[in-house]
This record gives structure tokens, sequence and C-alpha cells, in this order.
């Protein structure tokens, strides 16, 4: 975990929360759990959750998400660039989706 953490708020003193089972279905049906961590840094103090993919510690796809809307942000790029990627935000397949799809795929 704290290789991960590290990775993405460097030079940080890490704190790990507790670790909760289960994750929202945006991070895909081999989550299976997540904690939150902080990294304490000179003046402040930046959050991340980690996610549990496949048995390995990492940021999960909704974390990166945010990840990648900060730096867009913090590049300055427009309102409208922003609206775009929020279209991409990671959402579940809904069951009806899924199954149709598993219908006329062939």
């Amino acid at each position: 975990m704290q290789s991960v953490a590290a990775t993405a708020i460097p030079k940080a003193i890490i704190y790990i929360g507790p670790v909760v089972s289960g994750c929202p279905c945006e991070n895909g049906p081999n989550c299976k759990a997540e904690v939150w961590v902080d990294g304490y840094l000179p003046g402040r103090i930046e959050g991340i959750l980690l996610s549990q993919v496949g048995g390995v510690w990492t940021i999960g796809a909704i974390q990166n998400w945010w990840l990648e809307r900060r730096r867009l942000e913090a590049k300055g790029v427009s309102y409208v660039e922003l609206l775009d990627y929020d279209e991409h935000f990671p959402a579940c397949e809904s069951e009806l989706k899924r199954m149709l799809a598993e219908r006329y795929s062939d």
C-alpha cells in the first residue's frame, strides 16, 4: 500500500486507514476491498483511495479518473475540455445493457 500511495503522494508521511470490504462496481468485478490513505506533507494533507484488484493494491478506476481531472484543472484546460472529460467518468454497466450486449454480440 505504501509504495502505491507514494506514486501518487511522493515524499509524504503515509497514514493507512481501515480496509473496507467491497468496492463500487466502477472499479470492476475483481475489486474486493478499498482503503483510504492520507499523505501528510508540509502544510497540507492529500488523500487517495486505493483498491484491491485481483489481490493487488492499486489506484482504482474512480481514483485514477479524479487524479487525471485534477491534473487537467491544474494544467488550465478549458471548461469545455473538462466537460468532455467528465463524460468519461467510470460508470457501471447496467445489468440489462450487459445482457443485451451478450445476446446480440453474435
